[in-house]
């Protein structure tokens, strides 16, 4: 054993060639595994303009803010070519003291998954923002998009309030 000295504290390390036995086995990961992933490539964040979507439909965040060379979007939808576990968040801010309901929930491939946010409208209360974070686990080629009606406020840069966004945590 040897002792590390990092940033004033003392960390003692062990000589892995003194160990003996068995070590257990770390189901479905792997040393090399968690080294391998690539964060940036496998990320997205955009955003989304002002927008009052009277019924059902996609959410265009048609401004990227990061664009993983991973993923690909099209019309708010945004694919990942890689499969894995992948955290994702959107946030959306209602627009102003504007009185609509605003309903919206994340899909993959057009099938609702965990993550919704519902605003009862209230002319009383200006740019209240929610967001929902969910874990979610994609194949390649998976589709994810967030779906619903409302009024919500936006922009085109990071300073955005209502925003969409994702990255692949590991395999």
């Amino acid at each position: 054993m040897s002792l590390i000295k990092l940033n004033n504290l003392s960390y003692t390390t062990l000589d892995a060639t003194k160990l003996t036995g068995n070590l257990p086995a770390i189901s479905g990961a792997s040393l090399t595994g968690i080294a391998g992933i690539d964060c940036d490539a496998d990320a997205w964040m955009r955003v989304a303009q002002p927008t009052d979507q009277n019924s059902n439909a996609v959410i265009d965040f048609n401004t990227s803010i990061h664009a993983g060379s991973n993923t690909s979007t099209a019309s708010g939808r945004v694919t990942v070519s890689t499969a894995g576990w992948y955290l994702i968040a959107f946030q959306i801010s209602n627009q102003s003291a504007y009185g609509d309901n605003m309903n919206v929930y994340l899909r993959k491939n057009t099938v609702r998954q965990l993550g919704s946010i519902y605003w009862e409208g209230n002319t009383e209360i200006n740019y209240l923002g929610m967001t929902s974070v969910v874990l979610c686990e994609a194949s390649a080629n998976d589709i994810f998009d967030v779906y619903g009606s409302g009024y919500w406020t936006g922009n085109t840069n990071n300073q955005s309030t209502t925003w969409f966004k994702g990255v692949r945590l590991g395999a």
